[in-house]
């Protein structure tokens, strides 16, 4: 006879690190597992369809789950089965909104936005006098730009998706000022390419002050001088003589002016450079017509045009300009953008839907 003795226990699985809520976008997350006794089996089991998981392992580790990204605007939850330990998670809406004011001018404002999330049935400007005020509030339709008179004085305003009611995916407020209450504020990513003796510039105005009246280029270098640009946000200069130049943007109206936009050396004749893909690129239903706006890459060669890629209907170029009206039948258009110079195009941007009823 042998006297032997053991015992029985129960294994202990404890979450050492879990990533709780996820990402609506979907992918991988790792939960770290400890496990004792250290040579117990574990495998996991999930809840919801949405979210899977092949892990299994012995002792402690990590368990590598997947989700399928989030198609609504509300949370949704599961749960993890590891040995005996239920592990619960969430996983909260994709939702980006991005607002800008794209333009002030006559009493005109312009307000853009971009959107990436679940497919919504369109979107609400709210704006007050006050920040966080929502005493006008604008439904829209599936656009990305509104176009809107507006006294003078100084406004705040947001947009939201329709399905939002709750108000949780809310875009940046943005400050509004509409005539002449105070300086407007400096020209930003300017951008400067020689071609031979041809110097093209691209920059973006910004409306975080008083509207702009115009615009001035400070030159510095081989020629010093200033030269009055007028309203606008891109110039062409022939037959530039040949040296290097420092360029700098002042914008002004009655108030005063803006401080200097960030300087930018350029060398006539200088290397060319291919444009980037334009950002901001939203399109809308302005006063009856389609309204179609971009702004250049913020690096890269500057654009002397762009050309409107619509689905359908063909290419069709700007003539230079970053804003663009027609008024095409009823139906449902997607609509991309490349900018292109002398030395290229780059590639199109990501393509918007419109909608004409």
């Amino acid at each position: 006879p042998v006297d032997v003795s053991f015992a029985v226990v129960t294994p202990t699985i404890t979450v050492a690190s879990a990533e709780t809520t996820l990402s609506g976008l979907g992918g991988e997350s790792r939960i770290g597992l400890t496990v004792t006794p250290a040579n117990t089996a574990w495998r996991a089991t999930s809840s919801a369809s949405w979210l899977t998981t092949t892990s299994a392992g012995v002792g402690s580790g990590t368990l590598v789950v997947s989700a399928t990204a989030n198609p609504g605007f509300v949370d949704r939850s599961a749960t993890l089965v590891v040995g005996n330990r239920t592990i619960s998670l969430t996983q909260v809406p994709s939702v980006v909104l991005n607002l800008r004011v794209a333009d002030v001018r006559d009493g005109q404002v312009t307000l853009q936005w971009l959107y990436t999330g679940p497919a919504t049935a369109g979107f609400v400007v709210e704006g007050d006098v006050v920040p966080g005020g929502r005493s006008a509030v604008l439904p829209m339709g599936r656009v990305g730009v509104l176009s809107v008179p507006v006294g003078n004085g100084i406004y705040f305003g947001r947009v939201r998706v329709v399905e939002d009611t709750a108000q949780r995916f809310v875009s940046n407020e943005v400050r509004v000022v509409v005539g002449p209450l105070e300086v407007p504020s400096a020209p930003a990513n300017l951008l400067a390419t020689a071609e031979g003796s041809r110097l093209t510039l691209n920059w973006k105005n910004t409306f975080l002050g008083g509207p702009l009246t115009g615009v001035d280029l400070e030159v510095t270098g081989t020629i010093d001088t200033i030269v009055p640009l007028g309203l606008r946000s891109s110039a062409i200069f022939e037959g530039v003589p040949p040296g290097v130049y420092t360029l700098r943007l002042q914008a002004l109206n009655e108030v005063g002016r803006s401080g200097l936009s960030d300087p930018v050396t350029v060398t006539v004749p200088g290397t060319c450079v291919v444009p980037q893909t334009p950002t901001w690129v939203s399109a809308g239903l302005v006063n009856g017509a389609v309204t179609v706006r971009w702004e250049p890459a913020e690096s890269g060669g500057a654009a002397n045009d762009y050309l409107i890629l619509v689905d359908g209907l063909g290419v069709f170029p700007s003539g230079g300009s970053r804003v663009v009206f027609g008024v095409p039948g009823p139906g449902t258009y997607r609509i991309a953008v490349q900018a292109v110079n002398g030395c290229g195009a780059s590639a199109p941007s990501t393509a918007v839907t419109l909608t004409v009823p």
